[in-house]
């Protein structure tokens, strides 16, 4: 009997340290190996908080932000606190389990960005992360529900060194277009963590691990191994045989079944024909994926050719890229379904849209659908009557309010940001053509809706109509420049807020809004940014900074770090506050009758009597509005914001802007010193430059001046400097391409050119 107690104890002995053995990395209450990579303004906000918090369960906290420098592709929209483990012992190519529980805070249930994001990253290095997410190759856990523990289990290989296994919310492509305008913080709680040697190495597994390096390619792994690049011999589109397994491997890296391979095809400079080796390049990577198994539709090839080559020819350009998880099916579908609209194949759109993009698309995007250019004839009106019959049909079935609210939350983002949401449903590479331009008519008809619907029900419920209905009313309110009509919604706003039916951050930016036409200063603080610098900066001046933090308090918002604080009573030293209120009255003089202008336009007509008189009364103003800001200039130069806020600099733009030719000639060289010393905006600049120039019958340089051709009655661009080398000029001020810009007036800047050619 003893023998036997001592043989099993013995098995168990054995088999146990045969189990222990595979497991590399555990994290639980007994063993509190993880750690927090705290984000600089996520732990400066809540520092004390943070430091409280017990070892287990670990908080880590992801939260929103709009800062994204386009320019300098710096920086993502949100930002996030990662739990980190070190860890040594992974080898490249081989198959590792992940076991994890861990919890999402409540509002993660209303976040789809973060739901698609949230996962975790093997890597070498302890990122700086001062803007936003992390931009690197991650494996999302998928779609967890929310306050509640969740277990997630995985395999995956690394594709390189790994010395820390790293969860949180990552940034992806699709993302770079979103903004995401309200901060806020949310939590979540890794409660335990395994990681271990697979024991079941036939299993599906992911790919994870930082970029390769071309040397990183050459080097053989034990085990298969994912790549973005295929290099090729010179002048061949063989793919050599060291790269076959990792083709192979490919399709099982896909997060989802709608995810995409992109195939990037480039070549070197040498040759004759270049464009078809890269096509061959591209066609003989996607027929090894499909003959891995993956299925076409899910491949999108883009060809360079040699128009990406270095000067010298290199290896290192004869080269197929390949990015996994790049966009997703459904957008490919939609992608493919506009492209067909934009050739009138309004059969092929329908195909895409109704077959096959209706059943793949995430619902909060469908609706996206209905406000994108689909085209403008006949054709293309039956085709977006039978798409929006067919998404109100399956996504808006007994709910014809929340399809009311969801177009009129569309309609107020035309001329905006609407692109964005449109964006949702493209691939990521696509530029759309689709530019609304800003329309103050529109805008007055859905001021009108929200006004009525507020009359009769209220703000939208989020629980009833969903996020996004829930933000319509409030959005088109604070939307709005009428003092008048904000200050209607000041006091209900803020009993919307008691009764927890509106945020107070809503409350917060409605308040600030109204103070800064008022005086020229923000209470709250909610009109902030990030320079490029990292600064932290505000829009408008603080009106008490010493005030500021229990100001913040009483309306619920978090507090702001010591190091935010610290650089706006830095910022605001050089401030004259006197001068900021007086600008502020200036700047309302200025904008008021142009205000009325529109008003007037849009009630009695752009030929009307009373339009006429609005003129009048608005070139008596402007000219007293140049008398104040000349003598300012003259006594004082050209103030940058730093001493009177930045709408107070915008100020004495907009009135030399606004005065006669010869008031705008004389300050023009101001204003160019100001640009050269960073007082003032190069795009000011610009359009300063151009109104002088056609004022004094000469040809514009960056394209900004928009005329009424005397015949026909029709806009059309000024005459302009060198047509086809203006998009060079506007980029180095800071304007975008001139063909997005004059689309605002509905012109077609092919059709420009062209004409300003034969002026020529």
């Amino acid at each position: 009997m003893i023998f036997k107690q001592l043989l099993i104890l013995g098995f168990i002995v054995l088999f146990g340290n045969i189990v222990l053995s595979q497991t590399i990395l555990k994290y639980d209450v007994d063993h509190p190996t993880a750690k927090v990579h705290n984000h600089y303004v996520l732990y400066g906000i809540y520092k004390r908080y943070y430091n409280r918090l017990p070892k287990h369960p670990i908080v880590g906290a992801y939260g929103t932000t709009g800062y994204y420098d386009r320019v300098n592709k710096k920086g993502g929209k949100g930002e996030c606190s990662y739990i980190y483990l070190p860890v040594e012992k992974l080898e490249i190519g081989k198959q590792y389990t992940l076991k994890v529980t861990v919890k999402m805070d409540k509002d993660y249930a209303d976040m789809p960005y973060f739901q698609r994001n949230f996962g975790f990253a093997t890597s070498t290095y302890l990122f700086k992360n001062d803007w936003g997410l992390w931009p690197k190759q991650f494996i999302p856990f998928g779609k967890l529900e929310a306050s509640v523990p969740q277990k997630v289990e995985l395999e995956f290989r690394p594709m390189s060194k790994t010395k820390y296994i790293i969860i949180g919310v990552f940034q992806a492509a699709e993302m770079d277009d979103y903004y995401l305008s309200d901060f806020s913080q949310h939590e979540f709680r890794l409660f335990d963590l395994e990681l271990s040697k697979s024991i079941h190495p036939d299993a599906p597994f992911h790919y994870v691990g930082d970029a390769y390096a071309e040397e990183q390619l050459k080097k053989s792994l034990p085990q298969p191994f994912s790549c973005d690049s295929i290099f090729f011999d010179s002048g061949s589109a063989t793919i050599a045989d060291k790269y076959m397994d990792q083709l192979k491997s490919l399709p099982n890296s896909l997060a989802t079944r709608q995810d995409l391979v992109h195939i990037f095809a480039y070549t070197d400079s040498q040759g004759s024909d270049n464009q078809k080796l890269g096509n061959e390049r591209a066609s003989a990577l996607k027929t090894a994926l499909i003959t891995a198994g993956l299925d076409s539709t899910r491949i999108v090839t883009v060809n360079y050719g040699e128009t990406k080559a270095s000067n010298k020819v290199s290896s290192a350009d004869r080269r197929v890229e390949v990015y996994t998880n790049f966009g997703k099916l459904y957008q490919k579908k939609y992608t493919e379904a506009l492209q067909a609209a934009q050739i009138e194949d309004y059969g092929e759109a329908h195909k895409l849209m109704h077959i096959q993009w209706l059943n793949l698309v995430p619902p909060e995007f469908a609706m996206n659908a209905l406000f994108d250019c689909w085209g403008e004839s006949a054709k293309a009106d039956r085709f977006k009557s039978d798409l929006t019959k067919a998404i109100k049909k399956k996504y808006y079935r007994g709910k014809a309010m929340q399809f009311t609210l969801d177009s009129i939350f569309f309609e107020n983002k035309k001329g905006k940001d609407l692109r964005g949401y449109l964006a949702q449903n493209h691939l990521p590479l696509y530029e759309g053509n689709c530019r609304y331009s800003y329309d103050w008519k529109r805008d007055e008809q859905t001021r009108e809706f929200a006004d009525t619907y507020y009359k009769r029900f209220g703000f939208p419920s989020k629980a009833e109509y969903g996020k996004r209905s829930h933000k319509m009313v409030p959005d088109i309110i604070l939307g709005s420049d009428r003092l008048e009509y904000l200050e209607k919604y000041l006091p209900l706003f803020k009993e919307a807020c008691e009764s927890e039916k509106l945020s107070w951050r809503q409350y917060a930016r409605l308040f600030d809004k109204i103070q800064v036409v008022r005086t020229g200063f923000q209470r709250y603080g909610t009109q902030t940014y990030v320079s490029k610098d990292g600064s932290y900066l505000a829009d408008t001046p603080i009106e008490d900074l010493d005030n500021l933090e229990e100001y913040r308090r009483q309306v619920k918002l978090a507090p702001l770090s010591e190091s935010q604080l610290n650089q706006l009573v830095e910022n605001q030293k050089q401030l004259d506050t006197l001068l900021v209120r007086e600008l502020n009255d200036i700047y309302q003089l200025d904008q008021a009758p142009r205000i009325q202008l529109k008003i007037n336009e849009a009630q009695y007509g752009k030929k009307s009597s009373q339009v006429a008189e609005q003129w009048d009364f608005m070139g008596e103003s402007d000219s007293l509005n140049a008398i104040k800001i000349a003598a300012l200039i003259t006594e004082r130069g050209w103030l940058g914001p730093e001493i009177i806020g930045q709408q107070g600099n915008s100020t004495l733009f907009l009135v030399i802007q606004h005065a006669d030719l010869e008031t705008q000639q004389k300050y023009l060289p101001n204003l160019r010193e100001a640009v050269n010393v960073n007082k003032a905006k190069a795009t000011d600049l610009a359009l300063l430059e151009d109104r002088v120039a056609i004022a004094q019958g000469k040809k514009q340089i960056y394209g900004s001046q928009i005329i009424t051709d005397p015949e026909s009655g029709h806009s059309m661009l000024a005459p302009l400097l060198d047509p086809d080398k203006v998009n060079d000029r506007r980029a180095k001020v800071g304007l975008g391409d001139i063909a997005n810009y004059i689309k605002r007036w509905n012109l077609d800047w092919e059709v420009e050119r062209e004409r300003l050619r034969e002026k020529d």
